[in-house]
């Protein structure tokens, strides 16, 4: 199973870095159903469907996000708890146009992570942290 998955990501990964999320969605749905039960017990399920919710929203597929936002709940176990499901909560409820619901997760969000959600990636190139801070600058509105 782990090379298998191993396989799967590599491909996924090509896909994800072009942002292709046609593409990238049947490929992490089989390695979803490559994880064994109980899923959420499986050290990288989180992350897993942490990239679902990506692909999800970046194919307006709101519904769908909402859905595996439960399962990422599920799968949160023993992580250090930094705020990120808060977060990500927040965005998918954001991107649902539901802010009064979004407002509450980002407001756990930024109280558990200091502010430290709220800040643009590092790891971005200058145009994509520019980006970042705008869609940042929308959700530190609702924390108000």
């Amino acid at each position: 199973m782990e090379t298998k998955l191993v396989e799967l990501e590599k491909i996924w990964l090509k896909f994800d870095l072009i942002k292709d999320y046609k593409s990238c969605e049947p490929i992490l749905i089989e390695i979803w159903n490559l994880i064994p039960e109980p899923k959420k017990d499986y050290n990288r399920s989180y992350n897993y469907v942490t990239y679902m919710i990506d692909c999800c929203l970046g194919l307006k597929k709101k519904d769908e996000a909402k859905r595996w936002l439960l399962v990422l709940f599920d799968c949160f176990g023993n992580r250090y708890d930094s705020g990120e499901t808060e977060f990500i909560a927040g965005k998918v409820f954001y991107e649902a146009n539901e802010f009064e619901e979004a407002s509450k997760y980002f407001k756990v969000a930024f109280d558990k992570s200091r502010g430290r959600q709220f800040k643009p990636n590092g790891f971005l190139s200058k145009k994509e942290r520019d980006i970042e801070k705008v869609i940042l600058e929308k959700y530190k509105k609702l924390i108000k």
